[in-house]
């Protein structure tokens, strides 16, 4: 949805239950795992994690289980589903909780 960057997100596609998420650091965009990922699997994220007030939304077809369908904003997913992305800090940096501190990495 974002067209063509030339960076990593081209290359990822979206799925309801992704094996990845994206991590905004003031080094830029970094690309962080959330479980074990076998050989040959494709990488995936969840779309909704960097969208807010758009009226972009996408028809799912990743046929996971917990597939929504209709991928929309941040505010579509659960509750439960926008803290367990926002705990692990992979959620852009304007979806975050304004009372939130999270660490970012340093290039040292």
């Amino acid at each position: 949805y974002m067209g063509p960057s030339g960076q990593l997100d081209d290359l990822v596609n979206h799925s309801c239950d992704p094996n990845a998420g994206l991590r905004f650091t003031d080094d830029g965009v970094i690309l962080v795992a959330l479980r074990d990922i076998v050989s040959g699997e494709e990488i995936s994220w969840d779309y909704s994690t960097t969208l807010a007030q758009s009226n972009w939304h996408m028809i799912c077809q990743c046929r996971s289980p917990e597939c929504r369908r209709v991928i929309g904003n941040f505010d579509t997913l659960s509750p439960d589903r926008q803290e367990f992305f926002r705990a692990r800090n992979l959620v852009a940096p304007y979806l975050r909780r304004k009372d939130a501190v999270l660490p970012v990495r340093r290039a040292g």
